[in-house]
């Protein structure tokens, strides 16, 4: 990102605020919670800072003239005792931690509302299949094109069920979500499910409790978010594994070659000079031809590419599957992503018993698994890492014996279930934060470095922010551009 660019966005962002203070005033509060929502997409793709007050406290007064309006049937709420409420604004089925939840919370007992956009109808089996024969309800809200309507939809579920707890789940610029959230402050616990943890987001005003799964997370929450310690709680997850027999198109088979495997967004593994995750794989093909590297994910693969043509049939990528466990659990070592590192999949690999060699990158890595400095895991430079995948490829025992470190290193199904039941009748859990400090500034750096402005700026520009259109001239340019190519894309 160039100085220019730079100050390109500062602009922009100032005049998203300024507009949705001018349409609050006005109480054209669509319009103002259109501009907050593009600001938060902005600030969660740039990544320089984790929390904007002035973002939060529009939602916040938005919240008050909602109540203030709904405020005899605010004062008619009386929580259920035994129904949880988990806003999912996701939607996926197995990929993420909603599984996890849903499986603990029917299995300790709870009568559970899942609200789920539209758009997931028909496309979440597994959770269906985990809560068969549980008193689960799947309530799926409008994907209506207003962020008020959208909140106010989600205020009448809310107050349909009247849980006694919501968790908050969902991605980094939720308007309507932190606003229909910030309308029962104080009728229910309200617990955020924090699963970007290194980002920026919204929701910090919007709930009671935070919950996080590791020290660097509560250090961002405590140190940069600015939330008491008294509100943060440490909860990791336990996984689940999708049960299926489908193997089907994979490049080699894969129960009688050994391969290393990796995963993941493909843009984890560039904006490093050095390009140092491919040197690894590089030196591991040279020097172990016997071996494969099997790759599931998309994005930019330019390098990953250039690779599969030095390496024909040694290198393979493949698009991410539904048996990626399977994978896992027949390669020979999980080779961690880097300059960013891939969390879930760590914890997958030590579940199955597959080393998940990770090179050090800062500090946010750090914490994943339960006791990690002492499974060695971790490497500090390069170096040391291919140093000791070569003694991995090549010492069976030495392996074997690495391996064996891993067990109790992820948290059980039984320990989740139990924590969850802590967390919601007590406000805690039977872990704790250390709230050490971490040094940043080198992962912020990364996402500075990759910022695409008109990368970002173009993504902004959806069917929920046409209010915005007459009040921009950067939209309308964006709008001209995709009508552009969508004209270009039938020629």
């Amino acid at each position: 990102m160039n100085k220019r660019d730079q100050k390109k966005f500062e602009i922009i962002c100032k005049e998203l605020k300024d507009f949705s203070r001018k349409q609050m005033k006005k109480s054209h509060y669509n319009k103002a919670l259109a501009g907050i929502a593009n600001c938060a997409q902005l600030y969660y793709a740039y990544n320089q800072f984790y929390t904007d007050d002035i973002l939060e406290d529009m939602v916040q007064d938005i919240a008050v003239t909602i109540v203030n309006k709904r405020q005899k049937e605010l004062e008619n709420y009386k929580a259920d005792k035994n129904t949880v409420l988990f806003y999912d604004g996701f939607g996926l089925d197995t990929r993420g931690i909603a599984i996890m939840y849903i499986n603990a919370l029917c299995k300790v007992g709870y009568h559970v509302v899942y609200v789920i956009p539209e758009k997931a109808r028909h496309m979440q089996p597994e959770i269906h299949r985990v809560a068969e024969g549980y008193p689960v309800d799947f309530v799926y809200y409008q994907n209506k094109y207003s962020y008020y309507d959208r909140a106010i939809e989600f205020y009448q579920i809310i107050y349909r069920y009247k849980p006694k707890t919501m968790f908050f789940y969902t991605r980094p610029d939720d308007v309507s979500a932190t606003l229909a959230f910030s309308i029962y402050k104080g009728k229910c616990s309200r617990f955020l499910i924090d699963l970007t943890d290194h980002a920026f987001w919204l929701g910090t005003k919007a709930n009671d409790f935070f919950i996080c799964g590791r020290d660097m997370g509560a250090f961002i929450q405590y140190f940069k978010r600015g939330i008491s310690k008294d509100k943060l709680l440490r909860l990791d997850v336990n996984l689940l594994v999708e049960d299926t027999t489908e193997h089907d198109g994979l490049p080699f088979d894969i129960e009688h070659c050994p391969y290393v495997f990796s995963g993941g967004a493909l843009y984890k593994t560039l904006s490093d000079r050095k390009n140092t995750f491919y040197r690894i794989v590089e030196h591991m093909l040279l020097k172990h031809p016997q071996i494969k590297f099997l790759y599931a994910g998309s994005g930019d693969d330019t390098e990953m590419m250039k690779l599969v043509q030095k390496f024909k049939n040694q290198i393979f990528l493949i698009s991410e599957r539904r048996d990626f466990y399977y994978l896992i659990q027949h390669a020979v070592l999980y080779l961690n992503t880097y300059p960013m590192f891939g969390g879930m999949m760590m914890r997958y690999a030590a579940l199955a018993g597959r080393i998940p060699v990770t090179l050090r990158h800062g500090k946010d890595a750090e914490g994943i698994l339960i006791d990690q400095e002492k499974v060695g895991v971790m490497y500090d430079t390069y170096d040391e890492i291919i140093e000791d995948i070569d003694k991995l490829l090549e010492d069976d025992d030495y392996r074997h014996k690495r391996e064996q470190l891993l067990k109790g290193t992820v948290m059980t199904e039984d320990d989740f279930i139990r924590n969850i039941y802590l967390l919601i009748e007590k406000n805690q859990t039977e872990y704790m934060h250390s709230f050490k400090e971490f040094d940043t500034l080198e992962f912020q750096m990364e996402f500075y470095k990759r910022f695409d402005l008109e990368k970002a700026l173009y993504s902004t520009v959806k069917r929920e922010n046409v209010c915005l259109i007459r009040h921009f001239s950067w939209i309308q340019k964006i709008i001209f551009r995709k009508v552009l190519d969508k004209v270009r894309e039938k020629f």
